[in-house]
């Protein structure tokens, strides 16, 4: 896995929708993709959370408007993009 570029990817989904997920097999990947996201974060001023859930890697902008929504439709949103 490139973690510097998934977590390019990941962070110009974020940034435009506001969420991204992905599916990372190892908890070794999982681990360095999220450290990549949080200093791609830092370094361009944006604001995010980071999590493991289940298989999959998710980032979130933590002024996203997505918490308003009903269960069903966030666990959509979450859905790892493959």
């Amino acid at each position: 896995m490139d973690a510097t570029r998934l977590a390019a990817e990941m962070m110009a989904q974020c940034v435009g929708e506001g969420q991204a997920s992905r599916t990372v097999a190892s908890d070794a990947d999982a681990a360095a993709l999220r450290s990549v996201l949080r200093e791609s974060a830092r370094a361009s001023g944006v604001r995010i959370r980071t999590a493991r859930v289940g298989g999959a890697v998710v980032v979130v902008r933590t002024d996203a408007a997505l918490w308003g929504e009903d269960t069903a439709t966030m666990r959509s949103k979450l859905t790892p993009t493959p």
